[in-house]
């Protein structure tokens, strides 16, 4: 490596360390104050407490290093804009874009570690802290059961529950998802149901088989279905799933299993964009990053470190907005999932355009 690649690295990595760990305490803590309710409230044990914490700790590091990112950028190029010495490569022939090259090529491995920690770490163990979580809090027979939620209800089924009244023992928009060995599967679907240990009782609902094309063959509709499901404990507790605990891969086999079952699968589409888009808004904010600053008035540190958070702050609520557009049918979903990441590329190569310009 170049020595002047080697030492905008050096600058770059002490804000970026600094930043991955404040940000991360600051998470943590409200973490924290649910774990401390679970040892001082309901007395759990303290090491089961600390499991929870280190269950958590990875998701927040995926969030936490695009973060790091930004602010290793802007703090670094910001200094070196700020002593002229981004002024001193130009005056020596170097371009704005190849001494920044070293960023922005560590802001893409980075991008791609937080890529695969989503990927095979995350799910695995937000399961293991909901499942833990699960298992601690709730009592009562459907307790372990989430609103919204697909989940394994036995070797051969899957279930969706829209809604649940737990003090009724009551649950609303019910659908089984029966496999058979040869064929498609058999769906049951009914607007209303109670529950009890081990027995289901739907009501009004209707029963599908479909062919090898997915089209409906027989459709019965009853007035009263009882299903026998296990135990509605452990085993459901470590098959339920929400997308925070699936990988793209698990997320993209429940969209296809269901996409013939006639629920909403907007939400869940959504979710498998983002889970893509969200881990290289590092590689996004360091493109915009670094020629904003580089241009314009040199701030200070302080400055700097205030125009990270205020260029963090506009870049979540762009994702949160598309989100929510995209969940309800306004934006399309790869769109939805993908605007803010392309909004804030087209303006840093815009910026990087500008910084080009003698």
């Amino acid at each position: 490596m170049r020595i002047l690649d080697r030492y905008l690295l050096a600058e770059f990595a002490t804000p970026f360390a600094f930043a991955v760990g404040a940000f991360t305490l600051i998470l943590t803590s409200g973490v924290l104050f649910e774990l401390a309710d679970l040892l001082l409230v309901k007395e759990v044990a303290a090491a089961t407490v600390g499991r929870l914490l280190i269950y958590r700790l990875p998701a927040v590091v995926a969030l936490t290093v695009p973060i790091g990112i930004l602010f290793g950028v802007m703090l670094s190029i910001g200094r070196f804009a700020r002593e002229n010495e981004l002024a001193a490569m130009r005056s020596a022939g170097q371009s704005f874009t190849r001494s920044v090259a070293p960023l922005l090529i560590t802001a893409f491995v980075l991008s791609t570690l937080t890529y695969l920690l989503n990927e095979k770490v995350v799910p695995v163990t937000n399961h293991a802290y909901q499942t833990l979580v699960r298992q601690i809090v709730v009592a009562d027979p459907a307790a372990p059961i989430d609103e919204n939620v697909f989940f394994r209800a036995g070797e051969d089924r899957y279930l969706y529950v829209g809604r649940v009244d737990r003090a009724g023992h009551q649950v609303w928009n019910v659908l089984v998802y029966q496999l058979r060995p040869q064929g498609f599967p058999i769906l049951t679907s009914a607007p209303h149901g109670t529950y009890r240990e081990g027995e289901w009782h739907l009501f009004n609902g209707v029963t599908r088989e479909l062919d090898q094309r997915g089209f409906v063959i027989r459709e019965t509709a009853f007035a009263e279905m009882v299903y026998r499901l296990p135990s509605v404990d452990r085993y459901l507790l470590a098959n339920q799933k929400t997308p925070e605990e699936m990988s793209r891969r698990e997320l993209a086999e429940t969209i296809s299993l269901f996409a013939q079952a006639g629920v909403d699968l907007r939400e869940l589409r959504v979710e498998y964009a983002m889970k893509l888009s969200l881990p290289f808004s590092g590689l996004v904010l360091a493109l915009f990053a670094a020629p904003l600053s580089a241009t314009g008035r040199r701030p200070g540190q302080r400055a700097g470190s205030a125009a990270a958070l205020a260029v963090l702050f506009s870049y979540y609520v762009v994702t949160s907005l598309s989100r929510s557009l995209g969940i309800g049918g306004v934006l399309p979903v790869t769109l939805a999932a993908w605007l803010a990441n392309g909004l804030f590329a087209g303006l840093g190569a815009w910026l990087l355009w500008r910084a080009e310009r003698p």
